[in-house]
């Protein structure tokens, strides 16, 4: 397992608060929390104004892994239902049927969640969620506008709840209502063991708090009477009242205790991580993270983005891998031409120095052929007339120094001229001998034929075969 981030946002009015935790194999732990305020507008866009967008721009710089934003509880529609099915596919199916029930717009106008919480054998307690996905679209415009991508939209109720389950508060037997009150609004969850059983928004403090907590009361005291064939009646109900500290409430839990027949608690609701941790922890969960308000079309943009982060990547990637090969083999190309310049200079430097050695080693080998008696005329004229047999007059001797010999002369018979041409060139003395044109003269008894031979010396050229 790898490092994961995750944050949770809470926006509301004037307010932004953000929480970022990271999941390793060390466990889990926060990374950073922090909030930005701002006045917020009296009317139009809450989030339009130059403040709101530099808070939201503000909150985008600490920003890390998937983004769970918490909608508004009191503009969201919640209900708990044992659906006959086990089926995920299924159960988006009925809980359309469902918001279509208890929902006083449209289904297609809303955004629907589902969140299987157990399962039996053929039904599943099902929490449904809803609300108006104009609402969604706006928050998820504004985040986006100051550069934040919501992957996925939770409610607030829920990560007050998934707090108060990590602080232990939610019995695992039995029943317990918690009433959450904030100057946002006030929130009333029904647990019973260890499960949800109601999640309802009590509405928001008007200006006057006195005839909210009124309000508060009476409509606690209708919901815990609704339910109670549900949960059972009898023994008289714990209750576990949060207050905000700046919401003064006095007098509260006597009003409930009265009202609801309720046995309340009170404690501050500081005591809890903030909100947007909670949102953050159910982002790290995976049951809770597919609960989602978010819409189809969020997902395709992300998709889309990774698509074109991807694209750019390969593509920087095969820019970076292009550039380097033509770097290098430019830089090769340069150092070759710098090499062949440097090779072409060290050649010109030396070309006059190796001129004056080779006209120096010409000189030499001329002056060691007119040393060398080897193969001087004498040694030549001495050779060709040791060979000569009888019946052949030479009549001329044409020595070329370190070149070749070349011997005319008659013979009285044919056959002697290829002796001696045999015997000529078995000889060490010369390369190689060949006999030239052979032409006979006169006739009768005074009929002779001349002949011309060449003889190639050591340093000489042998002569080219005749064409035929």
């Amino acid at each position: 397992m790898g490092t994961s981030h995750t944050t949770g946002i809470a926006l509301r009015p004037g307010r932004i608060e953000w929480t970022v935790l990271r999941e390793s194999r060390k466990g889990r732990e926060m990374v950073e929390h922090g909030q930005a305020e701002w006045t917020p507008a009296a009317s139009g866009d809450l989030y339009a104004t130059p403040e709101a967008q530099a808070a939201l721009r503000q909150a985008a710089r600490h920003v890390r892994g998937e983004v769970g934003l918490a909608a508004d509880s009191g503009k969201t529609l919640m209900r708990v239902v044992d659906l006959p099915s086990t089926d995920p596919a299924e159960l988006a199916g009925m809980a359309e049927l469902q918001v279509d029930k208890f929902s006083p717009f449209p289904v297609e106008h809303m955004a629907v969640a589902v969140e299987a919480l157990s399962k039996g054998e053929k039904s599943t307690r099902t929490l449904i969620a809803a609300t108006q996905r104009e609402i969604v679209e706006k928050a998820g415009a504004a985040l986006r506008q100051a550069g934040v991508h919501a992957h996925r939209v939770d409610v607030e109720v829920l990560g007050w709840w998934q707090l108060l389950r990590d602080a232990g508060a939610i019995p695992e037997k039995g029943c317990k209502a918690f009433l959450l009150v904030e100057s946002n609004g006030a929130e009333l969850v029904l647990a019973r063991d260890g499960q949800p059983v109601l999640f309802r928004s009590l509405g928001v403090p008007g200006e006057s708090v006195e005839s909210f907590i009124e309000e508060m009361v009476e409509e606690t005291a209708y919901t815990l009477t609704a339910v109670e064939s549900e949960i059972g009646g009898g023994d008289v109900m714990p209750m576990e009242v949060r207050l905000s500290r700046d919401m003064p409430a006095e007098g509260l839990l006597e009003r409930l205790k009265d009202a609801c027949a309720v046995a309340p608690e009170s404690c501050p609701l500081e005591e809890l991580p903030p909100l947007s941790e909670g949102v953050a922890r159910r982002g790290l969960d995976d049951a809770a993270r597919r609960f989602s308000l978010a819409p189809a079309a969020w997902g395709m943009e992300e998709q889309s983005r990774k698509v074109q982060r991807q694209l750019l990547a390969w593509t920087a990637g095969f820019l970076l891998v292009w550039l380097a090969a033509v770097g290098g083999l430019t830089l090769g190309l340069k150092i070759q031409r710098a090499r062949q310049a440097g090779l072409d200079a060290e050649a010109v430097r030396l070309e006059g120095p190796a001129a004056e050695v080779r006209a120096l080693k010409d000189r030499i080998e001329v002056f060691e052929r007119y040393v060398d008696r080897t193969y001087s005329a004498l040694e030549c004229l001495r050779e060709v007339s040791q060979l000569l047999p009888e019946g052949i007059d030479l009549t001329a001797f044409e020595y070329r120094k370190g070149d070749d010999l070349t011997l005319r002369g008659e013979a009285t018979a044919a056959d002697s001229i290829i002796d001696y041409v045999q015997a000529l060139q078995q000889t060490p003395l010369f390369l190689s001998a060949k006999a030239g044109n052979i032409r006979a003269k006169g006739s009768g008894s005074e009929r002779k034929s001349e002949f011309t031979v060449t003889a190639v010396l050591p340093g000489g050229q042998a002569p080219e075969e005749p064409a035929l």
